[in-house]
């Protein structure tokens, strides 16, 4: 997967959107510039969303927003983590009041399908691969992904895509 998206977006060859760690790790969307998602690497950093390895298989964070793509055509999602068997597209959204969340979680799913067609369009296949989508709300506490509140949404993404739709701050890769 590593070639086929270096063959797909040779802007991120020898950059830094595209880190293969082997541990457990946490990520943090930067709010200052750039702002684009990051490992993060040390504590005085925030944590957004945190990537559990208990086995520490060899897992690839790929910045996605304002790394792969710039700021031209539609919104995309934040960033990607992915091992031989998973691809999770994860969108990170700030929102403490109830009533910006369903707005939040709209906005989000709509970033996680234009970036999913863009990668398709770039002939990425995810055939092999259980694809995800995720939304972490920050502001919540921490829980691992579930299935998104919205039913209509989860068919969306299985019909469209062949990917799970999920919310949450926290995911297990094994």
């Amino acid at each position: 997967m590593q070639q086929a998206i270096e063959n797909s977006f040779p802007q991120i060859v020898g950059g830094t959107c595209l880190e293969r760690l082997t541990t457990s790790f946490e990520i943090f969307d930067n709010d200052s510039d750039p702002r684009r998602c990051y490992v993060r690497k040390n504590l005085n950093e925030q944590v957004h969303f945190a990537v559990k390895n208990p086995r520490n298989i060899e897992i690839h964070f790929l910045a996605i927003d304002k790394c792969i793509f710039t700021d031209l055509g539609p919104s995309r999602c934040d960033c990607a983590v992915f091992t031989e068997s998973d691809f999770c597209f994860l969108e990170i959204k700030f929102s403490k009041k109830l009533g910006q969340r369903k707005r939040a979680r709209e906005t989000a799913q709509k970033q996680l399908q234009n970036t999913i067609y863009e990668f398709i369009k770039a002939n990425i296949s995810f055939h092999r691969l259980q694809l995800k989508a995720i939304i972490c709300i920050v502001g919540n506490n921490s829980y691992p992904v579930a299935r998104a509140e919205s039913l209509n949404a989860v068919v969306d993404f299985l019909d469209k895509f062949n990917a799970e739709l999920l919310v949450g701050n926290e995911i297990t890769l094994l």
